[in-house]
This record gives structure tokens, C-alpha cells and sequence, in this order.
């Protein structure tokens, strides 16, 4: 099928997924809470979200509490602990990037380098997208770009809206 003798318009639509916290996406689209879709609370995007934020906050605490151990000398307990919070969240997410998707920066679902599809007349990259295991519930990324790509080469407009 990845031949250069089809004879139909092929069109690449490629995901790319934001690295960060990668592992912790994939794990909340899966849906086993039996979430609507990405972007409902219970999502993958709010789940990143909330990470992001905790992870921030645990490194502004590790900070903080590292300058003022030298006030309180107690306080340096806490430094560490907030500080190996933070490398284990850190590490779980290299983990995830080293063994899923080696320099690929993939969600680890699928690889990006098998999301392009060889000779394909227009490429549509999707940015900041949600994993692969919620496209099909995506309506506010993917479904709204697979839909726009259809109605323009159903149009058989290009890109930037000419007609080719």
C-alpha cells in the first residue's frame, strides 16, 4: 500500500503529541474511567495539565525550601523530598520517551516517522495533539482537521485555498 503507484490524492495527517508527560496522556485517553473524550475533565490534556502544574510547583517548593534550610535547618528534609518527587516524575517520563519512542518524539503509540505517508500530495501535521488512543474521540484537533481536509480536496483546493 505505501507504493508510489496508487493512483488516488494521498494526504499525510501526522499527530504530534507534546513530549512532556507523554506516559501520563496515553494513559488517560486510554479511557479505562470511562472519559468522554481528551478534552472533558477526566482527559488526557487535563491530566497533563494538572502534572505540569504539580511538577512546577514541587520545583518552585524544592527551591524554596532549599534557600530557607539555611534559616531553618529542618526545612532541607523537605528539599529532598520535594526534590526526589521531581526527579521520579522526571525519570518516569524519560522512561517512557527512551523506551517507546527513541528519538522519535512520538507519543510512543505510533512513531512519527510512520505517520508520513511516502508521496502524499499535501502533509496536515496536527501540533500539540492528543494521544493516538483519543484521536477518534478529538473533536476539537483531529476530527475538525480530517474534516477540513476532506471538504478541501473534495473542493480540490490546496493548502492556501487555490485551486490547483
Amino acid at each position: 500500500m505505501n507504493s508510489g503507484t496508487e493512483g488516488w490524492r494521498k494526504i499525510s495527517i501526522e499527530q504530534h503529541t507534546r513530549q512532556r508527560w507523554a506516559f501520563w496522556r496515553v494513559y488517560k485517553d486510554l479511557g479505562f474511567q470511562g472519559c468522554p473524550g481528551p478534552e472533558a475533565y477526566c482527559g488526557g490534556r487535563e491530566a497533563v495539565r494538572k502534572l505540569d502544574k504539580t511538577a512546577k510547583n514541587l520545583i518552585a517548593k524544592t527551591i524554596v525550601t532549599g534557600i530557607l534550610g539555611f534559616i531553618q535547618p529542618g526545612l532541607h528534609t523537605y528539599t529532598v523530598i520535594y526534590g526526589m518527587a521531581i526527579a521520579g516524575l522526571n525519570a518516569m517520563d524519560w522512561l517512557w520517551d527512551a523506551v517507546t519512542s527513541p528519538g522519535d518524539g512520538s507519543d510512543g503509540v505510533v512513531p512519527n516517522r510512520s505517520q508520513v505517508y511516502p508521496s502524499a500530495s499535501r502533509r496536515e501535521k496536527i501540533s500539540n495533539a492528543d494521544s493516538h488512543d483519543a484521536a477518534k474521540k478529538s473533536i476539537d484537533k483531529t476530527i475538525r482537521r480530517i474534516k477540513q481536509v476532506i471538504y478541501d480536496e473534495q473542493w480540490a483546493r490546496t493548502a492556501n485555498g487555490a485551486r490547483p
